[in-house]
């Protein structure tokens, strides 16, 4: 985690997925994984053990615009 997310609090991207449970993103200032939190109404950080889910899905890969 990077001193500005400690001073600031994390800032999540534009880019949102839904990983089948909840959307996803990834924070602009030190790219750690974060969830919307729908209980708090937040983004938080994502932990593995706590969000261990096995009907979630890993993020898309972008695919290549075909011409």
């Amino acid at each position: 985690m990077g001193w500005l997310c400690m001073v600031m609090g994390h800032k999540h991207a534009k880019r949102v997925w839904h990983d089948g449970v909840d959307f996803r993103a990834r924070c602009t200032r030190c790219s750690e994984e974060m969830l919307r939190d729908d209980v708090r109404g937040e983004w938080r950080l994502f932990d593995p053990v706590r969000d261990a889910d096995p009907t979630r899905t890993e993020k898309p890969d972008r695919q290549s615009r075909a011409g």
